[in-house]
């Protein structure tokens, strides 16, 4: 997967160092949240090979070579970046909030909602979506009831996605 995302991303890194101005590598390279259903999720190896590929990314739009020194952080902080973890947390938790304040009927709303009946593979359970996302939200200590209603305020909202994106660490992803 990976090269992929390489191949998929290089040739937006190399126009982007072409560009007069340094712009944000995050208006060109978008990492879209996960559907809900498909059990994707972010390893923190996966999420160190796209946070390195973001990095090397801004390094060559600032023509930072490698014989400077600059910690990462000072980097996002020049680039207006943050980290990737951080981003697609704010992202997922943004498009939870836009589908539970659409009405009942709407697909997407069902599907964020719907509990798959049948048998599962023997072995460890494996970490779905909603597994992670419901852990999340135990760690702030509410459900999706309360976040059901919660979402229907946008401002409160973005308070409340603003909690669930500080209280981890920069770095910390599911393991």
């Amino acid at each position: 997967m990976w090269h992929i995302i390489c191949r998929q991303f290089l040739p937006v890194c190399r126009s982007l160092e072409r560009q007069p101005r340094p712009m944000s590598i995050g208006e060109e390279c978008t990492i879209p949240p996960p559907l809900p259903g498909t059990s994707v999720v972010l390893y923190k190896t996966m999420q160190q090979k796209i946070q390195t590929f973001f990095n090397t990314c801004l390094r060559r739009i600032y023509k930072i070579r490698w014989q400077e020194k600059i910690r990462n952080e000072d980097l996002w902080e020049r680039a207006g970046q943050e980290p990737v973890a951080k981003q697609i947390l704010r992202r997922k938790w943004g498009w939870i909030g836009r589908t539970l304040r659409k009405p009942a009927s709407s697909i997407t709303r069902q599907a964020l909602t719907w509990n798959p009946q049948g048998k599962r593979k023997r072995g460890r359970p494996r970490n779905s979506w909603r597994r992670d996302t419901e852990a999340e939200l135990k760690q702030q200590g509410t459900n999706w009831t309360g976040m059901a209603r919660t979402a229907q305020n946008r401002v409160r909202w973005r308070g409340v996605v603003d909690g669930l994106c500080s209280t981890r660490s920069d770095g910390q992803m599911n393991e």
